[in-house]
């Protein structure tokens, strides 16, 4: 008796240790499920806010350009006419467009008006350098300024060409490639870095590339809003399968030691499974 009780303790041990792996496996499993649902759901919305984005630069920019060409034509007529004492009005021509550019280049230029264009639900537009990847303009002005690294799958070849939209191109005509995005500082660290982690969560991209005269810009949504969409459902799927094998692990266990249990045990112990169940 005593040595069936080891092999029946040994073959539990060797369920739960089979049940440790298999969920370990799912666990991996269910990530890569859900991280290819949800770059199938994202890559039509940020594929589609790339084409907006690709059409409506170049008019953006005219627009800009006209703006300061109107402003120009508007400042000489002053400068005119306050030096002909037409109009009592001291013209300080350094002050004035001064005052104008600090206008146009925080609310009207060209990468403003873009980064106010919306990826989805989640994701935002903002401008790089693409000498040096500093962020020239974004929806969020406390990263104005903050350096990025373009992801290792990125290539000048795979950034979307604004030269190549027209107002006819529609979504499918394009095949962009979608890299990740992190800050310079972010891009080396390691797992024991967790405020680097969260960093990196917070303002790490996911999104494609439009190469714009001596700019990228960038289309893209937050990896943390991946990461928690990722970890929510992963982590929902992972519960389910855990909770059925080890009742499905119990069931086994009892079935091998049923010889061993009076009726009255073994139905209480059915009732107790179940109750968790």
């Amino acid at each position: 008796m005593d040595q069936f009780k080891k092999l029946v303790r040994r073959r539990k041990v060797c369920l739960y240790a089979l049940l440790a792996l298999a969920s370990v496996a799912m666990l991996f499993f269910s990530v890569g499920i859900f991280r290819r649902s949800l770059e199938g759901r994202l890559n039509p919305q940020i594929q589609r806010a790339a084409v907006q984005v690709a059409q409506s630069v170049p008019q953006l920019e005219q627009n800009e350009q006209m703006l300061n060409a109107a402003y120009d034509q508007m400042a000489e007529s002053w400068q005119k006419m306050a030096s002909s004492g037409l109009v009592d009005y001291e013209f300080n021509a350094e002050e004035d467009r001064a005052e104008f550019d600090e206008l146009v280049s925080g609310t009207l230029s060209w990468m403003n008006q873009v980064t106010n264009l919306t990826v989805g639900s989640d994701g935002y537009v903002m401008v790089l350098s693409k000498e040096t990847g500093e962020v020239l303009a974004h929806p969020n002005e406390q990263r104005v300024g903050m350096q990025y690294a373009l992801g290792d799958g990125f290539s000048y070849e795979s950034a979307i060409s604004v030269d190549d939209v027209t107002y006819e191109t529609q979504v499918g005509d394009l095949n962009p490639a979608f890299v990740v995005m992190t800050p310079v500082e972010l891009k080396d660290w390691n797992i024991t870095q967790l405020q680097k982690a969260g960093e990196l969560l917070e303002l790490g991209v996911f999104g494609s590339v439009i190469d714009y005269k001596d700019t990228y810009i960038v289309c893209g949504v937050p990896l943390g809003e991946m990461a928690s969409y990722i970890a929510l459902n992963a982590g929902m799927f992972l519960v389910f399968f855990v909770v059925l094998m080890w009742l499905l692990t119990k069931w086994i266990c009892l079935v091998l030691a049923a010889h061993q249990e009076t009726p009255a045990s073994l139905r209480a112990k059915l009732f107790s499974y179940g109750a968790i169940a």
